[in-house]
């Protein structure tokens, strides 16, 4: 989200590259070209992550800066990662058939470790420290898109002027970032994402963004399957899922 020194628009070629991720300046491979450092980016920065809480550097807390996370339903967690792996995997690798890819989900095995505590730790932290950690629901975000990322501004010191809530803005910001309007970009149609072996399409991050997708792929019985044991390894927390 862009504070008022970041209001004006903003182009690039790899629109992820807008919010980069954060262990990319850490793990580039040899063989690709020196990428920006990250003392040499301007103030604020915005970085993305998919570590969990617990492993993100102990000078995170008293550093000052905010965190938003974003919650999805596990389900559909499972049924996204699922077609991404699907679409990035190397050739000639193989994964695991769908059904076992599902037990082993369950069963806590993920690229980022088991969802519940990701899910967990960035709660708890949002609960103790709520000026500093936002935790925002995918599903609430879909359906009030205008509401959250207002929420989200405010919560950046960045709010929407009144001027700006007038005309448009808010909505326009949605537009801006909608799944549909990512997809259109060019880069995004024919960029690759990585190098080497480890490269694939920019389109592999572009699937539907559905609250639900999950229902045509996964079964009663299995998504009651992955309920329980997420309410089971949440019980105690505060963070109920109930209603998704």
């Amino acid at each position: 989200m862009p504070c008022p020194s970041m209001r004006r628009s903003r182009r690039p070629s790899r629109p992820h590259d807008l919010v980069p991720f954060l262990h990319s300046f850490y793990e580039s491979p040899r063989s690709a070209p020196p990428g920006p450092l990250l003392e040499d980016m301007p103030s604020p920065r915005l970085f993305a992550v998919h570590t969990p809480f617990t492993a993100l550097p102990a000078s995170v807390p008293g550093s000052g800066c905010r965190v938003v996370y974003l919650c999805r339903d596990p389900k559909d967690v499972f049924v996204s990662l699922r077609h991404f792996l699907d679409e990035i995997k190397p050739g000639g690798s193989d994964i695991p058939p769908f059904a076992e890819a599902f037990d082993q989900f369950c069963g806590g095995v993920s690229p980022f470790g088991p969802v519940w505590g990701h899910m967990a730790g960035y709660w708890e932290e949002s609960v103790a420290r709520p000026g500093e950690v936002m935790f925002l629901r995918y599903e609430h975000l879909k359906e009030d898109a205008v509401g959250t990322v207002r929420r989200l501004a405010e919560f950046l010191g960045c709010p929407f002027t009144d001027e700006e809530v007038a005309s448009g803005v808010p909505e326009a910001v949605i537009a801006l970032c909608s799944l549909d309007r990512m997809r259109s970009v060019q880069a995004n149609q024919d960029g690759v994402h990585g190098t080497g072996r480890l490269s694939f399409k920019n389109t592999a991050f572009f699937r539907k963004g559905e609250v639900g997708d999950w229902k045509a792929h996964i079964t009663t019985e299995m998504a009651q399957k992955l309920d329980g044991i997420v309410e089971e390894m949440l019980r105690g927390s505060g963070l109920s899922l109930a209603g998704k």
